[in-house]
């Protein structure tokens, strides 16, 4: 059985990406509802939710997208909406890791 990195029972998003088989993410965020995140630091990066994540291959891929917006330079970013309804969102798992 595999492991993964674990805080408070919560599995790492980048523990979610490699269970997902997705590699060569510089940089990866998890969120439990998928709507506020600490801003991406280095790309390519993922932000990650139970079920899925959104890939940027770029930072001006991430800061072009549509749903996202950021704090008043408090690196955080904010989707009101959850990154499941972003354009380029992969549902990973239906019931989530």
């Amino acid at each position: 059985m595999t492991s993964y990195t674990t805080t408070n029972g919560v599995i790492s998003a980048v523990d979610r990406l490699a269970r997902w088989g997705v590699t060569g993410v510089e940089h990866a965020l998890y969120s439990s509802w998928g709507n506020w995140f600490r801003d991406l630091k280095k790309f390519p990066g993922a932000l990650v939710d139970p079920q899925g994540f959104v890939l940027f291959k770029t930072e001006a891929e991430y800061r072009a997208c549509p749903g996202l917006s950021w704090g008043n330079g408090k690196g955080t970013v904010n989707c009101t909406k959850r990154i499941r309804n972003l354009p380029g969102y992969v549902r990973a798992e239906k019931g989530g890791v």
